[in-house]
């Protein structure tokens, strides 16, 4: 509930960009994937202002059926060090058992590891 409530505080001040730092890493997957849905929703509504969310995830395969690109950062000092364009129709949900999906999570693993 208080996941529900932060996104809905900072949603009320009708942002342009919202930025999200692991905003589904202490639910529930239930709960986690109600308030994925929601932010792609509020994403897709032409009639709200935000359109843009920038989110910080560890959990790859959230990034890859959420975004259309991940980037990935070094530990420290913060840096890119790579980017994949994740070029799946919306709405994902239907995509996300096949092939192509898992390749971009593949693909992101192996920029992660590359970082080892």
């Amino acid at each position: 509930m208080k996941q529900r409530v932060g996104i809905a505080r900072a949603l009320a001040l009708k942002p342009e960009v919202l930025l999200m730092d692991e905003p589904f890493s202490s639910l529930d997957e239930l709960t986690a994937k109600t308030l994925r849905e929601l932010v792609l929703n509020i994403w897709r509504d032409p009639s709200l202002p935000t359109n843009t969310f920038i989110m910080v995830s560890h959990n790859v395969e959230e990034a890859v059926s959420m975004a259309d690109r991940v980037i990935i950062m070094s530990p420290r000092p913060g840096r890119i060090t790579g980017e994949v364009k994740i070029d799946l129709p919306r709405p994902r949900v239907e995509h996300l058992r096949e092939p192509t999906y898992f390749r971009f999570v593949d693909e992101v693993v192996e920029l992660l590891e590359k970082q080892d």
